[in-house]
Parts: C-alpha cells; structure tokens; sequence
C-alpha cells in the first residue's frame, strides 16, 4: 500500500474520504443529504438547484496547501548531499453545507446542528486507507451569509490533514 503522502492520487484521496465521511455523519444523524465533490460555492449551488428538493446539499473541496508554521522538523531542509529534505504540509478541504430555507430562515438552528454533526464525527478521524493514520483536524467554520439567499442558507468547515513533503536534496 502507498503511503498516503507518495500517492500521486493523494488529493483525490482525502477528499472523497472527507465526502464520504461526511455522508456517514448524515446517515447516523438521520438527515437526508446530497454529498458532491465541487470545486466552489457556485459550482455546489449549479450542482444542487434542481436535485436538492428541500434536502441539505454537501459539497467537499480541495481548497489548499501550505508548510505548517510550526515546523516540526527543523532539521528537514537537507544541505545538499545529506539525505532527504522534509517539511511538513497542511492540506486543507472545505465543507460547505446547503440548506434550504424559507422566509425568517428558522431552518439556521437546523444548519448549525449539522455543523455540530460533521465536527463531532470528523473531528480526530484517521483518512481511510493511510497506513500512518493522519487524521482530520477542525480548523474553522463559518456561515456565508454573502452567498445565502432566500431559499438557501450556505455554512462552511475548514478540515486539515497534515502529511510530510519529502523530496531528496540536491547538490
């Protein structure tokens, strides 16, 4: 089995175990939900126009990486000709949540459960198939009252796994 890290599918990867995850929390919370993967809030707002039918949309994304600020390997930029240089990475998947609504938007208390749901469930879980066992860490969550509109309330998660970026040194 690969490494999670030296999968060339690694993004792939974590995101449909973030999606599926995701589903699973619905199932156990009893929420009938539509999971997609998307690239935007737009492109989850095309997907879910004419397919959601009052039920709550979910769209995961792969939204970035960078080198953590804390670098727990300070000794992983290799001078050249000594060894391997390493650095470790946070890659990060955003959740959004689609929640349909009606005027006075009551259906906001139901949005902020499911937000309660995926975090509970998400929160500490290993990515399916890694033989290290990364885990999905909670890093924020938001509602995005700038895309809501009367008939759809939208909130999103930000999910981040950390995974070494190795790569050998050159002289």
């Amino acid at each position: 089995m690969t490494l999670l890290n030296q999968d060339i599918e690694m993004i792939q990867r974590m995101e449909v175990d973030l999606a599926t995850k995701a589903a699973e929390a619905f199932v156990a919370a009893d929420v009938n939900a539509l999971v997609y993967g998307v690239f935007s809030l737009d492109d989850l707002e095309d997907k879910i126009e004419d397919q959601l039918q009052r039920k709550v949309g979910i769209g995961v994304a792969y939204s970035g990486c960078s080198a953590l600020e804390i670098d727990f390997n300070p000794k992983g930029s290799a001078a050249p000709g000594q060894g391997t240089a390493a650095r470790m990475m946070a890659y990060r998947f955003l959740v959004v949540l689609a929640v349909p609504t009606e005027k006075g938007c009551l259906e906001r208390y139901n949005g902020t459960k499911l937000l309660t749901v995926l975090r509970s469930r998400i929160h500490g879980s290993t990515v399916d198939g890694d033989v290290v066992a990364r885990r999905w860490n909670f890093q924020k969550e938001e509602p995005n009252v700038g895309a809501s509109t009367e008939t759809m309330l939208y909130y999103s998660q930000v999910w981040q796994v950390a995974l070494p970026l190795v790569g050998p040194s050159t002289n």
